[in-house]
């Protein structure tokens, strides 16, 4: 799976959502719109560990100078 991923998917095909992405589920999809594009005010996780990130980062936005878009 990782070969096909790296390999073949990552590097060759253009891809603009990441679950186009050969094994990428629900919860890639959603890390990479939080932490590599930094959608994370329009994510809704499933995951219970992102959700509280997210949590985190909705009540320190002011502090961490962030902009919910």
């Amino acid at each position: 799976m990782l070969i096909r991923f790296c390999a073949e998917d990552y590097v060759n095909k253009e891809w603009t959502n990441a679950t186009e992405l050969y094994g990428i589920s629900k919860y890639g999809q959603d890390c990479y719109e939080m932490f590599c594009r930094g959608h994370w005010a329009n994510v809704r996780p499933t995951d219970h560990q992102l959700r509280l990130y997210q949590d985190w980062l909705w009540t320190n936005k002011k502090t961490l100078k962030l902009e919910a878009e």
